[in-house]
């Protein structure tokens, strides 16, 4: 028996070309299961001094682009099956025959791939809000052959790991790759919904057998339900506000309303004045300083309702704030005024002549 002996002394499988019985053999395998072509061709085009040529005409191929392709990227499926008929498996070792020595008791094994769904439930989603849905969807496939995914949606959309749309409602989407590949897809992928309650996503893997076999489904129900309504608290504030003549000024009321009575943020900033009888805060807010404080609509309402102004300009300004959920921002200006009214000057008074001579 003429052979080339593999120097890999790796557990991955080694080829031992055996030409007095026209053969290759190769070890270790799994011999529990059927061993695919793939992982016979890569034994011998990594482990032996082969080319592309001599595989093909061993295997009997047209092309030396078929052996390439049947070895790294699953070729065409019905060269595929042909040559897997000459594969035999005993114990811990295949023996893959040449074109013209195929094996008597060579069968090729029905071997198909199948897909595990581990979502026992409906997972709930939230309406135009894109979720995972299949990160507990495993597809099976102990050949490592090239399949076909589907994947079909009734009445939702797709979207993939860029946030891209790739599905639309009545649509499906086809894959095609390994089930390592195919997996690696399902976790990333996407759903969303404009309408609510369960709706299916149905996942569909062909091993392009041609038998009906070879096609394995499964379906993911999803709840859609409204997302939570975010309240928008109305902060009004006096618009225009005329200065006492004399003493300080107290402002008409500042008011908020907020139907969820959820936790608020409170900025105000004077300019050109400064404000005091804020309530629980003792001291004054300065020209240009930032006074905050949270609470709800209601406290914060109750606080500022004996708020008021000092100054001794004509004109001023106050900045009311109110910061929603971190990033919302609702802003008024109170803008403060002299009164109209005036003291009466020199020139406009009536002067009496005879006390004037005097």
């Amino acid at each position: 028996m003429k052979t080339f002996i593999s120097r890999n002394n790796t557990k991955k499988p080694t080829a031992t070309l055996d030409s007095e019985n026209h053969r290759y053999i190769i070890k270790p395998v799994d011999g529990s299961q059927p061993v695919s072509l793939r992982t016979v061709l890569r034994a011998i085009k990594e482990t032996i001094p082969s080319s592309w040529r001599d595989m093909r005409d061993f295997c009997g191929c047209k092309k030396q682009s078929d052996m390439f392709r049947l070895t790294y990227s699953g070729g065409a499926k019905t060269l595929r099956a042909h040559l897997e008929q000459f594969i035999t498996v005993v114990g811990d070792v295949a023996y893959f025959y040449d074109k013209d020595h195929k094996p008597a008791d060579a069968v090729v094994a029905a071997v198909h791939p199948t897909i595990t769904n581990n979502e026992n439930d409906a997972i709930t989603v939230v309406a135009k809000i894109a979720s995972l849905v299949a990160t507990r969807v495993t597809i099976h496939d102990k050949l490592d052959r090239p399949l076909a995914l589907t994947i079909s949606v009734p009445t939702g959309y797709l979207v993939n790991q860029d946030r891209t749309l790739i599905a639309n409602p009545g649509t499906s989407i086809f894959k095609r790759g390994s089930a390592k590949r195919l997996n690696e897809f399902l976790k990333t992928l996407k759903y969303t919904s404009t309408e609510f309650g369960e709706q299916q996503i149905i996942i569909s893997v062909d091993d392009e057998s041609g038998t009906s076999a070879g096609i394995v489904t499964t379906s993911i129900t999803v709840n859609v339900v409204p997302g939570e309504t975010v309240s928008v608290p109305v902060l009004t504030v006096p618009e225009d506000v005329a200065l006492a003549n004399e003493g300080d000024t107290v402002l008409p009321a500042i008011t908020i309303t907020d139907e969820s009575e959820q936790l608020l943020t409170l900025r105000i900033t004077p300019y050109d004045c400064e404000i005091y009888n804020i309530k629980n805060y003792i001291g004054y807010v300065g020209d240009g300083e930032l006074y905050t404080t949270k609470g709800t609509a209601s406290s914060l309402t109750s606080s500022l309702a004996e708020v008021t102004v000092r100054t001794e300009s004509t004109s001023a300004q106050i900045l009311v704030e109110l910061v929603v959920s971190g990033t919302t921002r609702i802003r008024n200006t109170i803008n403060l005024t002299a009164n109209n009214g005036s003291s009466p000057t020199v020139d406009d008074a009536e002067v009496d002549s005879a006390t004037l001579d005097e």
